[in-house]
């Protein structure tokens, strides 16, 4: 599920040219509706940031009835999130649907555990069904879960109404703690010159854990970074590498040279980025990495 704006048609069809091919089931969720996308209206009173809760509530309401026997794992993104969809499938390979869970970059707020919004998140089957269910059901506590509400941040609105359906937040940083949802364009993290958590408090305020800067920051198989605007989103659908922004040199040789942030499969010195590649890669001439839209290979031809 991708949330959009009237005013962003050309983020939708970004991310419905690139990744959202990626998708087993996409469908955006907006003001007024275009069913070739497809594009669900969702009446809120507003369209303006404050009344995301509304938008984003009845958006993953929509997709649990219409879609629940079609997925196995549910991702909500933005128009300006760009994700690598052979990373996520990969990060939740080794964990069964029927547990309830959530992947994300995970946030604190007066103690509400949430998923940051920009980067998305990844709701397990059972997870998101435990979730609709509570947001449905006529019952629910709504001074703490607002079920009706107009007005809220989304992603807070989420962890507050989370809480008391036992579902997990996992630590999806990779073993050697690097971030996997990025909330900010990649080269926030890894220029030396600027530093993210002074530029962006709130960052730092919230953040559970403290993403690491510099080459570091993210992992091979990064799954999302955030404000990834249209045309950065088909250069990354056809950079080598695929990574919004073609970082040169890379991160420890994975992003354009040295073989692309992963995309599972691919192989060893077959990144078209660089000449010897260090595992996981994208746009790989050996292995499963494949330059176009077969396989797992993430680069495509034209598209976001």
């Amino acid at each position: 599920m991708v949330t959009t704006h009237p005013k962003n048609r050309n983020r939708a069809n970004a991310v419905r040219d690139t990744w959202g091919k990626r998708c087993d089931v996409l469908y955006f969720v907006s003001s007024e509706s275009d069913p070739s996308y497809p594009i669900i209206e969702m009446r809120c009173e507003s369209e303006d940031h404050n009344h995301l809760w509304c938008k984003n509530r009845n958006g993953i309401i929509y997709g649990v009835n219409t879609y629940f026997d079609q997925f196995d794992w549910f991702y909500k993104a933005d128009d300006d999130t760009y994700a690598i969809m052979e990373n996520l499938r990969y990060m939740v390979s080794g964990y069964d649907h029927n547990n309830p869970l959530i992947f994300c970059l995970p946030f604190v707020y007066e103690g509400i555990q949430y998923p940051s919004g920009g980067p998305g998140y990844v709701f397990s089957k059972e997870a998101i069904k435990r979730l609709v269910d509570k947001l449905t059901d006529q019952n629910t506590d709504r001074k703490h879960c607002h079920t009706q509400a107009q007005a809220g941040a989304d992603d807070l609105e989420i962890g507050r109404c989370l809480e008391g359906l036992g579902v997990e937040f996992v630590d999806t940083r990779d073993v050697l703690a690097r971030g996997r949802f990025i909330p900010f364009q990649p080269v926030h993290f890894i220029n030396p010159n600027i530093d993210i958590y002074k530029d962006a408090a709130w960052l730092q305020n919230y953040s559970i854990y403290k993403l690491q800067q510099g080459h570091q920051c993210c992992s091979d198989t990064v799954v999302s970074f955030h404000y990834i605007n249209a045309a950065d989103q088909y250069y990354s659908g056809s950079a080598p590498g695929g990574i919004p922004g073609g970082i040169p040199g890379g991160i420890d040789g994975g992003i354009v040279g040295g073989g692309g942030v992963g995309s599972v499969g691919g192989g060893v010195g077959g990144g078209v980025g660089g000449d010897s590649g260090s595992g996981l890669q994208l746009l790989g001439n050996s292995g499963l990495g494949n330059k176009g839209d077969t396989g797992f290979g993430y680069g495509m031809n034209g598209g976001s």
